[in-house]
């Protein structure tokens, strides 16, 4: 009995074997997935061994319409994610040009479980910007010659970590000791034109220990790692390796540098020339951990690397990166085969392994049935929103934040600077045909249709900005984007948040302090500093062809408040004709309106009465009431009542014994001829506005009754007269009670310039009044800038951990504001930003960069010089922004209001 139930058991364990094999063998993917990318949408599509049965969709988007294929029956599985719905991420590369666009697609088998044969795929399109240069030459000859060159786009280029050889698959995951090939290659449409040299490649942990392996001349640091690179042609660099990887850690990231250099024509690539290591190497220090990127990184001394000529021809730098993890699979896999030899035999093992988990997917079902039987429902997630909300979460929300607010940056980036350019902004109305030209960043940002949350944020701060100051609104956003994508590649580097926002509220701190160190107190030379601070508001601006005659006329309207904060007293008046050029400042006031017909036009020692009050007749306050009327004597006598409480209304006024009447409300015929029959000048349908700062300006207070004249303020001014401007008549009070009042007129040849050279003088008249308040200077044309970016860095090196990596984010991010002010003047800003991060670490803190001359210059001595509030105030915003925007990690968007139908017959 016992040999025929062991018989029994050798027969049933095979076609457990035979199951578990048909349980494995499930389809599976053959190659590699096609991807086309289209101008509105990805396709993705890939081979299947077996017909398919599953689903393909967006990550996190499954159940979006748009965002799933459920088409099967097939051998091709296959997706189309539209650019609109799908939750792509987009982020900005600027060298070369163009716009990554990217998305996680899972590829399931199973029609509604994920399963281990599963797979996901980071899909990424880049679309690249086609510079193109045309330049035109006209001489006096028989014939015109104009010649035009079309400069091919940069290479795309790639790292890429291959499986054995150079026609490996790539990996992201190996075993130590694996052979692997390092490659590094470009594509370009242009042959034979451009030449690559990989350097400067560096191993980190994602934690800070750091390792060069190649150093910057493009010579291998330690052949035990990996040899010297071997140059396959032009674009194609590659070298084999066999796996490494840190103690305890899994995870390498490898980040390598690219110089990009044109080819001479007829000569051949240039070439790292590198000296054999000694035969002997003395073994490596132990490396200390890197909390701060910045600080020299271990190297070991292999090679002698000889300067190679790349570095003295015009070249483009590009960072490539690739990541791998490293497991102790081979040394698991022997621990494994002790183990199995001193157990039980080969195969009584293979026989139990299938029956064991036969037997535990039977106990599962049996659980999974039994609970549905109890519930009498499956056990479905629970939806806590209302339908047509939408929620993202998690690195989805956080990176549409960055992506969002990042966008935003780049919008108005180009306007920064006194070489800025400027956008047109055109009104959608079609109704409309407004148009305007500004390179103002609040006035582009509050313009344009905003959607995405995180954007409407750095909106908001410029808007506050440009209220608080009047200054900085450009600056505020760029920094703020600056600081956010700084972050996302910290956030990428597996650093939390908080730790990321610890780090940058301290760097803050570090960056006020060295402005507070390095600002001057203006003292006596107030006048002075105040024309030097206009005029560095003001270069930027459309006004900067006649920089000293408006920077002297804000400098004049400010003195006269002596030290009021009062900007309302200062009006502005826009008139078309002329130019710039012919705009001045009235000592007066201004008043674009006009007295009655046969009304005084000029009037001396003027008592002046300020009113809102209706001048037709006092309405009954019944609504819907009607009056009829036999005939034509009664329509007579009704007139007849209306002009006499017109005229006992006018009595009324006439009573203060003034001899000038305003009135934000019309005053019609009736009362027009009984103000001029007083010999009293009556204006009427002044705005709001204006009788708001005639009153502040004038001394008075504004009445709506006139029965109690004893308690009313009147108004008072030396003479009240008729003037011209260009075409224009206008009013003028002069001799105010407000002696510092006054009205800068402006002269245009078009609406668009004078309202840009409106928006431009506001923003130096809010400069200078900070500027009053709080008279300290620091030095501009990026020094200050500067000045900020090296305390944050030198206060990095002195934090431990990983907040060190955010301390010195934020300094990079303080550093790019000069870099783009210089791109946007045409010059090699990164190169300026070098020689004056070199001139400041010898104390010249006075140095700035002269984008007139394209050099690094003494700003104190060309007077460019900033208000300390302005700068202060623009830090501490874009901190507060950037800290805001990287807490997010979720966006929800609320369901729409519904609305009841209204079912009432028409």
């Amino acid at each position: 009995m016992r040999r025929a139930e062991d018989a029994k058991t050798l027969l049933i364990l095979p076609l457990f074997t035979y199951i578990l094999a048909e349980i494995i063998d499930e389809n599976e993917v053959i190659g590699d997935p096609e991807i086309e990318c289209g101008p509105s949408s990805i396709i993705v599509n890939w081979r299947i061994r077996k017909p398919f049965d599953g689903t393909v969709f967006v990550k996190g988007l499954r159940s979006r319409e748009e965002c799933i294929n459920t088409s099967r029956g097939r051998e091709v599985a296959g997706i189309e994610i539209p650019f609109e719905s799908c939750g792509l991420i987009r982020s900005r590369s600027l060298n070369p040009r163009g716009i990554f666009v990217a998305a996680t697609v899972v590829l399931s088998f199973h029609p509604l479980f994920i399963t281990m044969i599963d797979r996901s795929y980071r899909v990424q399109c880049f679309y690249m910007e086609n510079d193109h240069q045309v330049n035109a030459r006209v001489g006096v000859e028989e014939l015109s010659t104009t010649l035009i060159t079309n400069s091919p786009s940069l290479p795309s280029c790639k790292y890429e970590i291959l499986d054995g050889s150079i026609t490996g698959p790539p990996v992201s995951s190996a075993s130590i000791g694996q052979k692997v090939f390092h490659k590094w290659s470009c594509k370009t449409e242009a042959v034979n034109t451009y030449c690559i040299t990989v350097h400067s490649c560096i191993v980190n942990d994602g934690l800070g220990q750091r390792v060069s392996i190649i150093d910057e001349e493009g010579c291998a640091m330690d052949e035990r790692l990996i040899s010297q690179l071997e140059y396959t042609n032009d674009l194609v660099v590659g070298q084999i390796s066999h796996v490494f990887k840190y103690a305890d850690k899994e995870e390498l990231f490898y980040e390598c540098h690219l110089a990009i250099s044109i080819k001479e024509v007829g000569a051949e690539c240039p070439r790292p020339v590198c000296i054999p290591p000694p035969s002997s190497s003395p073994s490596p220090p132990s490396i200390p951990p890197q909390s701060n990127p910045s600080l020299p990184v271990h190297t070991f001394p292999s090679a002698t690397p000889y300067r190679r000529r790349f570095r003295s021809i015009p070249h483009y730098e590009i960072d490539v990166t690739t990541q791998l993890t490293a497991t102790n699979a081979k040394i698991e896999e022997s621990t494994m085969d002790i183990t199995r030899s001193s157990c039980i035999s080969s195969i009584l093992l293979f026989t139990l392994i299938p029956f064991s988990v036969i037997s535990i997917l039977v106990v599962f079902t049996a659980i999974f049935v039994i609970c549905l039987k109890k519930t009498g429902k499956a056990m479905l997630p629970v939806q806590i929103l209302k339908d047509h909300a939408q929620e993202e979460r998690g690195d989805s929300a956080r990176l549409s934040s960055f992506v969002g607010a990042i966008a935003i940056g780049d919008l108005v980036k180009t306007t920064l600077g006194p070489k800025g350019m400027d956008k047109i902004l055109i009104n959608g109305n079609p109704d409309r045909n407004d148009i305007k030209v500004t390179n103002d960043g609040a006035t582009i940002l509050k313009s344009i249709g905003v959607d995405n949350p995180a954007a409407k944020v750095l909106v908001d701060i410029s808007m506050a900005q440009d209220n608080e100051v009047g200054d900085g609104t450009t600056s505020v956003t760029v920094l703020a984007s600056e600081l956010l994508k700084e972050a996302e590649k910290l956030i990428n580097m597996r650093i939390h948040p908080q730790t990321i926002i610890s780090g940058y509220r301290k760097a803050l701190k570090l960056s006020q302090d060295a402005l507070r160190e390095c600002a001057i107190e203006s003292g006596s030379k107030m006048r002075e500093d105040l024309l030097k601070i206009a005029r560095t508001t003001l270069s930027s601006k459309i006004l900067s062809q006649y920089n000293e005659l408006f920077s002297t006329l804000a400098v004049d309207a400010i003195l006269r408040l002596k030290g009021s904060a009062n900007l309302d007293a200062i009006q502005i008046i826009k008139k078309l004709g002329g130019s710039l050029n012919d705009s001045y400042l009235d000592e007066g006031f201004l008043l674009e309106k006009l007295p009655g017909m046969y009304q005084p036009r000029r009037l001396e020692n003027a008592k002046i009465l300020i009113a809102n009050t209706p001048m037709d007749t006092d309405k009954v306050k019944v609504f819907g009431s009607r009056v009829r009327v036999d005939g034509v004597a009664k329509v007579a006598e009704l007139e007849a009542a209306e002009k006499l409480k017109m005229k006992e209304k006018v009595d009324k006024i006439l009573s203060h014994k003034m001899n000038v009447f305003i009135n934000r409300q019309l005053i019609y015929n009736y009362p027009e001829q009984l103000f001029a029959d007083a010999n009293v000048m009556a204006i009427e349908h002044a705005d709001f506005e204006g009788i708001e700062r005639l009153a502040l300006v004038l001394g008075g207070e504004i009445v709506s009754t006139f029965d109690t004249p004893e308690k009313v303020k009147f108004g008072q001014c030396d003479l009240v007269e008729e003037v011209m401007i260009g075409e224009d008549r206008l009013m003028r009070f002069s001799g105010v009670a407000l002696g510092e009042a006054c009205s800068i007129v402006l002269r245009g040849a078009t609406n668009q310039i004078l309202e840009e050279a409106d928006r431009s003088l506001h923003d130096a008249l809010c400069v200078l009044m900070t500027h009053v308040k709080d008279s300290k200077t620091v030095p501009g044309a990026g020094a200050s800038e500067i000045i900020m970016s090296n305390a944050v860095l030198n206060g990095a090196q002195k934090v431990a951990g990983k907040e060190a990596l955010a301390i010195q984010a934020f300094g990079q991010a303080l550093s790019a504001l000069p870099i783009i002010i210089s791109d946007n003047a045409g010059l090699d800003g990164a190169d300026l930003v070098t020689r004056l991060r070199a001139e400041h670490a010898n104390g010249n803190h006075r140095m700035g960069i002269n984008v007139e001359e394209g050099i690094i210059s003494d700003v104190i001595e060309l007077g460019i010089i900033e208000s300390l509030q302005v700068k202060m105030c623009m830090v501490s915003s874009a901190a507060e922004a950037a800290e805001q925007i990287i807490r997010v990690d979720d966006i929800i968007k609320c369901a729409p209001r519904p609305r009841a139908p209204d079912n009432r017959p028409c």
